[in-house]
């Protein structure tokens, strides 16, 4: 018989839990003799088990088992423990590196769609990465009289204790912002935030830690005619509510232009009465046509002539990219659609990405230097966390 053991992890598949035997010995499969080695590697923590109760723990490194560093151990098995006489104990070796690539998924479930308040199924799926923070925890709450525990033992566990706290998840994020079915899937990271939450939770309390939690998609099921035509009504009417979002962005960006248009459709409806009317209507209409074109003429005057004034906020902005001149504020360039990126000193239009001025060399952000977050070009004080501003 061998006088002394050495104890190391020779599992080959990967593992997170897993029990030493001693392979020659096979029938004393727990017996260790003093004076054995044992083997600690990267990431690993091994723990020893008597009688169902934990006693020591050694982290990485290399160790020669005497009384001095097993004094639980040693105290629980008093005078029978001496000498080279074997003793009987569980080794577990604990893998603490971090196992990625978890997937879950949900069967089909229904949520009320507030606008039409019928159910719409649908389902999610996603993965998370884990890894064991304390394996005293993790042993006693799941590991028991198993020799080992895997990466898809652990899955098989957790996935309905997952499964419910990523449904429960949805259905309130969905019931309290009143969020479409048909929406969740463009507010993922929200829905994803809500519920990471609840699950760092729950595997915490198993002394797991989350190293990375992702929905990756929740799909509306529209095997059903009539949950096709629910869908197909919620996207008419939120092409719609996009429209009249961008039709009012629009004209709180371009007020100039907004009036614009307020007067072209004022002019066009007395035109349109002019063969209704007769002489009056014609009258109407040449006064209501009027303002429109002195209108016009001021504005195209003073945003794009200047007047002589070199000043770009009375001169208006030209596009980098088509050459076009619009008022000042406009966000998009009307000819060609290109976005303005503005100089924040000079207040000329620069090409997309450009991290300084090509005309006045400037940077085109401006960053507090205390909190690093970007201000408005004039402020005296930062508005994230109140440092002074240099000019």
């Amino acid at each position: 018989m061998a006088i002394a053991n050495v104890i190391k992890f020779s599992e080959e598949k990967p593992v997170l839990i897993w029990k030493w035997h001693d392979d020659n010995y096979s029938k004393r499969a727990d017996e260790i003799r003093l004076g054995s080695q044992l083997v600690v590697g990267e990431n690993q923590q091994a723990i020893f088990v008597k009688g169902g109760k934990i006693c020591d723990t050694f982290e990485c490194g290399q160790y020669t088992l005497v009384a001095a560093n097993l004094p639980v151990l040693s105290s629980v098995i008093g005078a029978v423990f001496g000498g080279d006489s074997p003793f009987q104990a569980s080794v577990y070796f604990v893998n603490k590196a971090v196992f990625m690539n978890a997937k879950f998924g949900l069967q089909p479930f229904n949520l009320i769609e507030p606008n039409f308040r019928v159910p719409v199924p649908v389902t999610a799926r996603g993965s998370y990465a884990v890894r064991i923070l304390d394996g005293k925890n993790f042993l006693i709450n799941l590991v028991g009289n198993n020799q080992e525990i895997s990466v898809s033992n652990l899955q098989e566990y957790f996935r309905s204790l997952v499964n419910t706290h990523v449904k429960n998840g949805i259905v309130d994020i969905s019931r309290q912002q009143k969020i479409s079915p048909i929406e969740l899937e463009t507010c993922l990271e929200k829905v994803n935030d809500a519920v990471s939450q609840k699950i760092e939770e729950l595997f915490n309390s198993y002394g797991l830690e989350i190293k990375h939690f992702t929905i990756e998609a929740i799909p509306v099921i529209d095997d059903e005619q009539r949950v096709k035509d629910v869908v197909s009504k919620i996207h008419e009417l939120m092409s719609k509510d996009i429209e009249e979002k961008m039709k009012f962005r629009r004209h709180a960006d371009n007020l100039d232009i907004y009036k614009m248009e307020r007067q072209f459709d004022i002019s066009q409806s007395a035109a349109e009465n002019l063969g209704e009317n007769g002489i009056g209507g014609t009258i109407i209409g040449l006064n209501a046509a009027g303002p429109v074109a002195q209108s016009l003429s001021g504005m195209m005057s003073a945003s794009f002539s200047g007047g002589g004034n070199s000043d770009p906020e009375r001169n208006g902005l030209t596009c980098d990219k088509c050459g076009a001149k619009m008022p000042a504020g406009t966000k998009f360039c009307l000819n060609c659609g290109d976005k303005f990126i503005v100089c924040p000193k000079c207040r000329r239009d620069n090409p997309s990405e450009t991290k300084f001025c090509i005309f006045c060399g400037s940077p085109m952000r401006l960053i507090c230097p205390v909190c690093k977050k970007e201000y408005t070009n004039g402020a005296v004080f930062c508005g994230e966390c109140g440092a002074k501003l240099k000019g």
